[in-house]
């Protein structure tokens, strides 16, 4: 139901409550669809939205003051008093505060009032800047390229596989570099290829991950070592390659891609989830260092955290999640949720789906037994 039509509906409902009793009559029955079955509809209307939720208390202040409501009524309208400060309130404050201290605290008051930060996009003209995403060969990093190219960006391309041919069909926006992240040298070398043949890049993304299915002891050492190379060292060897031109500039964007696993692990898949939860400790150090080390607060930070993805990675996990129920997005939902974030011009942390944006940070601050109780829960214990 749309917000409009929840609007209307929620001032119907209210004004209804005026001549309900004559409608109704007096029998046991109609005081009970008049106490109580109403008041909790309209409860459940005014819950699916939060503009109906202000359309609510507003018809039915006047009959509060008079005192006129039975005390189900006045605990459905007291309910949704608090749900409108909540929302229209509470939420709003909160949300700007957070992506404040996620721009690191730089805000203009004079030039933006209201916390949009709107002027930060403007300070970026894609066609002349330059990205450089690893991982793009396929699966989510190859739609990211794709998007980044669609605006008029360079986009260089680290993977040790070349894309597939219909990412390369943008075709000189974006640009093939074979480069082992894993190995500092081969980093350096493809920075100065990438700087050399299209300039220096204002945006890395550091998407390339991979995993195993095993258990911690199965797991054999040369697994467990490709797993975190891949997943967070070389993270050190690309930063340690682009950071220091945007410093100089003041003026950048690194993009970190780690997972839903950041804040929650599974088994059989340990090393994965133990490298996502070091991601996140990087991104946290890089925006101290970039504030209070280099004094470069100008430089935008982001970090993702998506949930199952159809790639390759979780293939084997596949016929268990659908099972299970377990939602399963497609690549190009993350991909769109990078892009919008890096055209915002703005620093954040991102959870696709939004909800968990909550429910993860929520879930590790529980007490341990109630996070043990619905991990075991969940996993099916």
């Amino acid at each position: 139901m749309s917000a409009l039509a929840n609007f209307g509906l929620a001032i119907l409902l209210g004004l209804t409550n005026h001549f309900l009793p004559g409608l109704i009559g007096t029998t046991s029955e109609a005081q009970f669809i008049g106490e109580v079955a109403f008041p909790l509809l309209q409860l459940y209307i005014v819950y699916k939205n939060p503009v109906s939720s202000l359309a609510y208390v507003l018809s039915r202040w006047r009959g509060v003051n008079n005192k006129v409501y039975g005390s189900i009524d006045l605990a459905v309208f007291w309910i949704n008093w608090i749900v409108v400060v909540y929302l229209w309130v509470i939420t709003p404050a909160n949300e700007k505060l957070n992506r404040w201290a996620r721009n690191k605290w730089l805000w203009e008051f004079k030039k933006d009032p209201l916390m949009r930060f709107a002027a930060e996009e403007k300070k970026w003209k894609w066609p002349n800047e330059i990205a450089v995403i690893t991982g793009a060969s396929n699966g989510i990093g190859a739609f990211v390229a794709q998007g980044l190219a669609a605006k008029g960006m360079k986009v260089a391309v680290l993977d040790v596989q070349p894309p597939a041919e219909e990412v390369l069909k943008d075709g000189p926006n974006i640009t093939y570099f074979e480069c082992d992240i894993t190995s500092p040298e081969a980093v350096c070398h493809s920075a100065d290829m990438v700087r050399s043949t299209l300039g220096q890049p204002s945006i890395l993304i550091n998407n390339a991950g991979v995993g195993n299915q095993a258990t911690i002891l199965d797991l054999p050492p040369a697994k467990v070592q490709n797993t975190f190379n891949v997943n967070v060292v070389s993270h050190w060897y690309t930063i340690q390659a682009f950071l220091p031109d945007m410093i100089a500039k003041k003026k950048g964007h690194v993009v970190t891609v780690a997972s839903t696993m950041s804040y929650v692990g599974n088994p059989t898949t340990v090393d994965y989830n133990a490298t996502k939860a070091a991601l996140l400790g990087l991104h946290d150090g890089l925006n101290l260092e970039l504030k209070h080390v280099y004094r470069c607060p100008e430089i935008k930070t982001t970090i993702f955290h998506p949930h199952w993805t159809k790639t390759r990675l979780i293939d084997p996990f596949v016929p268990a999640l659908q099972a299970s129920g377990a939602q399963i997005m497609e690549p190009q939902q993350v991909a769109d949720a990078i892009l919008k974030q890096v055209f915002s011009g703005q620093s954040g942390q991102v959870f696709v789906p939004e909800e968990h944006s909550c429910t993860m940070p929520i879930l590790r601050a529980l007490p341990t037994w109630l996070y043990e109780w619905s991990r075991d829960r969940a996993l099916g214990a």
